[in-house]
């Protein structure tokens, strides 16, 4: 579960509160009809759907054959549908009169039956003082910081699948820029589409963190070189 919640964000950009707040019924369009020609599906997130987005922005993401079969998986596994009645029988003790269609039924939920992230339309928002917001990150963190090698930044946070997505993106879409496919610039305009991000330069900024990094890399080595 916690390797799929990292996963969608590092293969679709995904922020968490999107990622956490993905639906059983959001899985309905992972079908072999509906499988756009780079080999993604189309997730539609935002108003009306169930997940949630940054300011609530009506957002598309393209999510990776494999990636969708693996949540797919997951959401018909006997060990979610377990945390799914967990989730209604603690619902039904704790909010009586309160119920939750299967299809809205959160696709990540932890061996306790809880939602990591309480959607904003979730019959339950309203109430609860103080709604998930997504901490299993921060679990996360602490169980990649104790099993990774000593290299692993302490200062890792969970908005760096994001970016790297980004920085992955660009990769890619430098060869097309090489043969021409793509004109200069293009591939920001792209990326952009995919974070949906408003400002070409908050665009810009992700992927200037990775260049900066990488010159970096290249003066060390030629520096070794010469010594």
């Amino acid at each position: 579960v916690e390797r799929l919640i990292l996963m969608t964000s590092l293969m679709t950009g995904a922020r968490k509160q999107t990622v956490l707040t993905m639906r059983l019924k959001n899985l309905k369009g992972f079908t072999e009809d509906k499988l756009e020609r780079e080999g993604a599906y189309k997730l539609h997130a935002g108003p009306c759907t169930g997940i949630d987005t940054k300011y609530d922005k009506p957002q598309v993401l393209y999510v990776p054959k494999q990636l969708a079969e693996e949540l797919v998986t997951l959401a018909k596994s006997p060990m979610m549908n377990k945390r799914r009645e967990k989730f209604l029988v603690q619902l039904a003790a704790s909010h009586p009169g309160l119920t939750v269609a299967e299809a809205d039924m959160y696709l990540f939920l932890s061996d306790q039956g809880n939602c990591y992230y309480m959607a904003k339309n979730d019959p339950r928002y309203t109430i609860v003082k103080s709604p998930q917001t997504g901490q299993v990150a921060e679990t996360i963190k602490r169980k990649l910081i104790t099993k990774a090698s000593s290299p692993f930044p302490k200062n890792f946070s969970y908005h760096w699948l994001r970016a790297t997505f980004a920085y992955q993106l660009y990769q890619r879409l430098q060869a097309l820029v090489r043969e021409g496919m793509l004109k200069s610039g293009e591939d920001i305009d792209f990326i952009q589409k995919r974070m949906h991000h408003e400002s070409r330069e908050t665009t810009e900024n992700y992927l200037k963190l990775f260049k900066m990094t990488h010159e970096k890399i290249i003066a060390q080595e030629i520096w070794e070189e010469k010594l």
